[in-house]
């Protein structure tokens, strides 16, 4: 069985704080809150600093010692998504692929739901 985000405090964390920096509600450069605000909302400090370990680990924002995390410019956000979207892809196409599933079947299978996406 696979743990939702509510099942892994630290994943929520990471989520809300990775949405709020990709709508601009902080800006490179700046801080986000500390442990010790989560730990406001109930959050132990070990769990906020483990949400800003993976957000790091996914390039939104830069570590620094004894202080709040930075949020990462436009331009190493950017490539964060992408690097983010990429390990996603990778992630279905490996399980797919234990599925028994060809490359030559995925490429097929994505051009056509590419082909008939509709959002």
């Amino acid at each position: 069985m696979a743990l939702t985000e509510p099942d892994v405090p630290y994943l929520e964390i990471a989520r809300i704080v990775r949405e709020e920096i990709e709508d601009g509600q902080y800006r490179p450069g700046e801080a986000l809150p500390s442990s010790r605000t989560f730990a406001q909302r109930g959050y132990a400090p070990r769990t906020v600093d483990r949400a800003y370990k993976l957000l790091a680990d996914e390039g939104y924002v830069t570590l620094r010692f004894r202080r709040e995390p930075i949020v990462r410019n436009r331009a190493e956000l950017k490539d964060a998504r992408h690097a983010r979207a990429r390990e996603r892809i990778r992630e279905c196409l490996r399980l797919l692929l234990d599925d028994g599933y060809t490359r030559r079947e995925l490429r097929a299978m994505t051009a056509d739901a590419l082909e008939n996406l509709h959002v």
